[in-house]
């Protein structure tokens, strides 16, 4: 069911799937760390009153017999279009943002070296005290006080200090991008942070941060063990992608000044470079001009060290069986293990050459949608569940072309097995064909 409101949270209309006056077809997602979206085919015989700027889309779910409110948040019209299809059958269509939205929309409005712009602090305080200095009680811009910035039935979470320490400057930057950057900080330094405006209740906002994993353990060898593959019937057309364009081993991070006397940083993936073998060092720089403190500057080479690691993608469409539902079983921001073999006869099944990819993952991004026919699915994209090494911000190993992320600790853990056996770690990669990804 889909729940129209006005800017203010009045309700306007509810829309059932395929009634005249209800919905057509529908799709969301959401994503980690950054905006998702909407887009919902309306019957043309909705009043356009109703399908005004700002007004909110919120979409229900009925799981088991409860309608809940699809993952926290609800959406804000920011686009309208008639569109005609080939039948000359008129729809509405209207794409909406969901809460993050309101990050994107404010800008940190204060001078450089000011406070407020300027902080030392655990990640996760510094988007709270950011937030609360941009849009809370008492907000200021340019021009000291500026009561009009606050924004009424948001709240922000308490402050519990539980995310590395950083040091950002972030004048004139939007909100959304700069918690991005404190929370790359953070993963560069060991801790996972992730960061969410959620729906609290009628009227309410809340502003909250997530240590380690948004959700709930759910890996296999837990109490709530939630594993996925083609092979337990549970998820179709899964699509591993492996992108390898934008990779980087070095970074020098270009910091204050001039000529000789400009402050330089660099960061690197040792173990990577050792892996790949006489061409393993590729360089990268990042324009940190703006920085003239040596610490800060490293942690940009280090928040580059992390952007520039290959991509590693997992997606795929879940089923529901009996015991593994999602919405009901699992959610958004779980960590579960996911199963993928990389060789199939032609009906799909695997073969006796088969092998079977074990990975531990976080769902970082869920796109829902239901069809003409009314029929539901869901595409999840989920991502390594380990942390990165404070020294080198994560270390990837490729066996043939298959990556495994591990964090800091088991690299050092892994090589020393290594040594314990006579094995270097180069004389390893040129053996392995396949291996499992393994999570610090």
């Amino acid at each position: 069911m889909i729940r129209l409101e006005d800017s203010s949270g009045n309700g306007l209309l509810e829309l059932a799937h395929g009634v005249d006056g209800g919905y057509v077809t529908a799709a969301w997602e959401r994503l980690t760390n950054d905006m998702g979206s909407c887009t919902i085919a309306i019957s043309p015989s909705v009043p356009i009153r109703y399908l005004q700027r700002n007004n909110r889309i919120k979409i229900y779910r009925m799981i088991g017999e409860t309608l809940r409110l699809e993952n926290e948040t609800w959406y804000f019209l920011t686009r309208l279009r008639r569109v005609q299809d080939d039948n000359g059958v008129w729809t509405w269509e209207i794409t909406g943002v969901d809460l993050n939205a309101l990050l994107a929309w404010r800008v940190a409005a204060n001078f450089a070296q000011n406070a407020a712009v300027d902080k030392t602090m655990p990640a996760d305080n510094m988007i709270k005290q950011v937030a609360t200095e941009q849009f809370g009680s008492s907000p200021t811009d340019y021009a000291g006080a500026a009561a009009g910035r606050s924004w009424a039935g948001v709240a922000i979470e308490s402050q519990f200090g539980l995310a590395p320490t950083i040091d950002r400057k972030f004048a004139h930057r939007y909100l959304l991008d700069a918690f991005k950057e404190f929370a790359d900080e953070s993963a560069s330094q060991g801790k996972w942070l992730g960061f969410d405006l959620v729906d609290t209740g009628i009227n309410s906002l809340m502003l909250r941060t997530y240590i380690g994993q948004r959700g709930s353990d759910r890996r296999a060898g837990s109490l709530q063990a939630i594993v996925l593959s083609s092979e337990r019937g549970n998820i179709v057309a899964p699509v591993l992608d492996f992108d390898y364009t934008n990779e980087a081993t070095h970074i020098y991070a270009l910091g204050g000044g001039t000529g000789a006397s400009r402050i330089v940083q660099t960061a690197t993936d040792a173990l990577r470079v050792a892996f790949y073998g006489p061409y393993g060092r590729i360089e990268r720089t990042r324009d940190a001009r703006n920085l003239s403190g040596t610490g800060e500057v490293l942690s940009e080479a280090k928040a580059e060290l992390i952007n520039a690691r290959p991509r590693a993608a997992l997606t795929f469409r879940v089923v529901d069986v009996d015991g593994c539902e999602y919405g009901s079983d699992y959610f958004w921001g779980d960590l579960v293990t996911a199963e993928v073999w990389d060789s199939t006869d032609m009906m799909g099944n695997p073969t006796a050459e088969s092998t079977l990819f074990t990975m531990d993952v976080r769902i970082h991004s869920v796109r829902s949608s239901v069809d003409e026919n009314g029929v539901a699915s869901h595409e999840l994209g989920v991502g390594d569940a380990g942390e990165y090494g404070a020294a080198t911000g994560g270390v990837t190993i490729y066996g043939g072309s298959v990556p495994v992320t591990i964090g800091q600790a088991s690299a050092d853990r892994y090589a020393a097995a290594l040594a314990e056996i006579g094995v270097s770690v180069a004389d390893m990669a040129a053996r392995v064909r396949r291996i499992s990804v393994v999570e610090g």
